[in-house]
């Protein structure tokens, strides 16, 4: 099966993105580890970048666009597969999420999880802050975690 990367800009910054012909996404994110070598696709995912487009101008919350984590351990998928089912618009802390997980103990080992997910803002990492209410790490950077943070209670907040 063909895998193609394109970059889209955004309203932060530019996103690169890896997909299968399929049109599964493996990778989106502000640069390309691990994929180096594949040269930029002339076409789109255009569903992809419709609903990023729309997630950050608050005109979508949830995306349909099918996405794929190609390798981790049973621990790494499990994380970031808890975390698919954080709702917009809530933050929880490291620790929570290694609870929900069924990884009580785990919450620095989640954090390292984290900073290894491969598909930013699809799953929402940037929902988990320190139990402090700090921001903690963002693979984006922390000014693109507070970014879409107050993009999600703001739009949290209009619905209220």
């Amino acid at each position: 099966m063909k895998t193609y990367f394109h970059v889209m800009d955004s309203a932060i910054g530019p996103l690169s993105y890896v997909w299968e012909e399929g049109g599964d996404i493996l990778f989106l994110g502000c640069s390309l580890p691990g994929y180096i070598g594949i040269r930029p696709a002339r076409k789109k995912h255009a569903l992809l970048e419709k609903e990023i487009k729309g997630y950050l101008g608050q005109r979508i919350e949830t995306f349909t666009v099918k996405a794929r984590l190609n390798s981790g351990s049973r621990f790494f998928k499990k994380v970031l597969g808890t975390l698919q089912n954080t709702s917009y618009g809530q933050v929880l802390s490291y620790k929570k999420l290694a609870e929900e997980a069924g990884y009580p103990l785990a919450w620095r080992a989640v954090g390292t999880a984290l900073s290894k997910n491969p598909l930013m803002i699809l799953i929402p990492c940037h929902r988990v802050v320190q139990a402090s209410g700090k921001l903690g790490n963002f693979s984006g950077g922390v000014g693109i975690k507070k970014f879409l943070l107050d993009l999600e209670s703001r739009s949290a907040s209009k619905g209220e």
